[in-house]
């Protein structure tokens, strides 16, 4: 509890491309993921490494964006988080070379650009306007999700 959220990386670019946010909210499977550009790559992967010693959990941002990736992180450590300031399609856009660091203090040690977007503590994951969804609801779709596709 209390230990900030931030995100780290290059700012959100509308890639959905092939998503399922695109296809199930913008009913449409379409575009081509942005986009890398190596010299990106190459400083955003050199962040990561050097937090990897200083920062108790990062995590990647990829399938599902932002959202999935809290969501993994709160599951596997049975703690809820609030987010501030992520529009809802931002939460989902999987633009690559993006992280979330997750860590104790006001600041976060990387020369890459970074924001502070929220705080992980309680029970709920808590998505600000876009919504919000107990811990243990959300637990609960996911280990069932498979099973209710084949009742």
């Amino acid at each position: 509890d209390g230990m900030g959220i931030w995100l780290v990386g290059p700012d959100a670019q509308g890639d959905f491309a092939g998503s399922a946010y695109d296809r199930i909210i913008n009913g449409q499977l379409r575009g081509r993921p942005v986009d890398v550009d190596g010299n990106t790559a190459r400083h955003v992967v050199g962040a990561a490494a050097t937090l990897a010693f200083t920062t108790p959990v990062l995590h990647d941002i990829s399938n599902g964006g932002l959202a999935v990736s809290l969501a993994e992180v709160a599951m596997a450590s049975s703690v809820g988080f609030t987010i501030e300031g992520v529009p809802g399609p931002e939460l989902f856009d999987e633009t690559p070379l993006r992280f979330v660091a997750i860590t104790h203090g006001d600041n976060l040690d990387t020369a890459e650009p970074h924001r502070r977007i929220g705080t992980m503590g309680g029970d709920v994951l808590d998505f600000s306007d876009a919504g919000s969804i107990s811990l243990t609801e959300a637990r609960d779709i996911w280990a069932n999700a498979l099973p209710r596709r084949m009742s």
